[in-house]
């Protein structure tokens, strides 16, 4: 399929915090081939590292972006055979590219391929596709992604937080295995913690969520979203608050999504015996200190999170079934011309808390 006269405007990072706005002609679509128009694209806590050169697998020049949302622009005929999906459609497609082809793609742990492919980290603009990222007009998709079809009436900003909820169900569903009835603590109100939250509550969980007096705006959100109890951690004993919440049973499962140096060791004080510990947060490759017997003396399980790998089909249900008002999370929208504040906030944490960048409509 001819795309000749398309062009893409998209923002490129230079890897050393530089940027432009750059026009790109849009490739020809084979017939396995998927472009997408991009309606929005999230900014993630992980793009100051990729803009200035932080991530270990980005190549630049690069079209940066890797949680957008977007419509069908062309499609392949037997792409549109596979994926179920035609023009105007309303889809996402999962971060990861998966190579299908290396050891851990075949035991089905793909977020951990050994080719290490992202959408706005590792393709850079110079390869001859060049639009590999969410923030420009049109995003190229690779055979080998996963899609998922969006149902097209969900408001933009609940379908542009789907990238983050399906981090959220991997860490709460696939690898915390929380149940119903289970009592789970969330530590950090952010967008991810806010998210996991959600599907906590979707779960059937009874939902702690933990920050400190600073975040009281986003803890009351938490609670619109599903918390049933909220703890600041800096205000009192935690321990004793998760204590008197549940009548000394503890916790059955804790989420670290902060990324905070102390959470880490509060968590493993808050589980129950034989509890589950999720660590998602990252803390900067700093090192930090630990209760360690916490974990032999009850037996407690600690689980590292990455990625969204199994995440993105529920989802997808999650938003569809417009329970939660996940949109609230869109705080701040910039423009391809602005996106570089955009990143530059969201490292200072000036957002209110979730920052998108919007693309010029075509």
């Amino acid at each position: 399929m001819k795309n000749t006269r398309l062009k893409s405007y998209s923002f490129v990072a230079d890897g050393k915090g530089g940027s432009s706005v750059q026009e790109f002609p849009v490739p020809d679509i084979p017939a396995d081939g998927l472009l997408m128009t991009v309606e929005m694209c999230g900014i993630c806590g992980g793009d100051p590292y990729i803009f200035r050169g932080g991530h270990p697998h980005s190549k630049y020049p690069l079209v940066m972006g890797h949680e957008m949302i977007g419509r069908v622009a062309a499609i392949g005929k037997e792409a549109a055979r596979e994926r179920g999906l035609k023009e105007g459609d309303r889809f996402v497609v999962e971060v990861m590219i998966p190579c299908a082809r290396c050891e851990w793609c075949r035991r089905g742990a793909y977020n951990l391929c050994t080719r290490s492919e992202q959408y706005g980290v590792s393709r850079p603009a110079t390869d001859g596709i060049a639009i590999w990222g969410g923030y420009g007009n049109y995003i190229y998709i690779d055979p080998r992604s996963l899609t998922h079809k969006v149902p097209g009436d969900v408001p933009v900003e609940r379908a542009v937080t789907i990238a983050v909820l399906a981090n959220a169900v991997r860490w709460t569903q696939v690898l915390g295995k929380v149940g119903v009835g289970d009592v789970v603590g969330i530590q950090g109100p952010g967008a991810q913690g806010l998210c996991s939250t959600v599907v906590a509550k979707h779960l059937g969980a009874e939902v702690i969520l933990l920050g400190i007096q600073k975040d009281r705006s986003r803890m009351e959100l938490g609670r619109a979203l599903g918390a049933d109890h909220l703890v600041l951690v800096d205000e009192g004993s935690p321990v004793e608050a998760v204590q008197h919440i549940t009548s000394g049973h503890m916790l059955d499962v804790c989420l670290e999504n902060s990324g905070a140096a102390a959470a880490a060791a509060l968590g493993l004080k808050l589980l129950r015996p034989r509890g589950r510990y999720v660590l998602s947060g990252y803390t900067g490759d700093r090192e930090i200190a630990i209760p360690k017997d916490e974990i032999p003396k009850k037996e407690l399980e600690v689980i590292g999170g990455w990625g969204q790998a199994y995440g993105f089909g529920p989802s997808v249900r999650i938003i569809a079934e417009g329970r939660y008002p996940l949109e609230r999370l869109v705080t701040d929208r910039f423009t391809l011309e602005t996106a570089a504040q955009g990143i530059e906030k969201t490292a200072a944490g000036t957002v209110g808390l979730k920052g998108v960048v919007v693309p010029p409509k075509v």
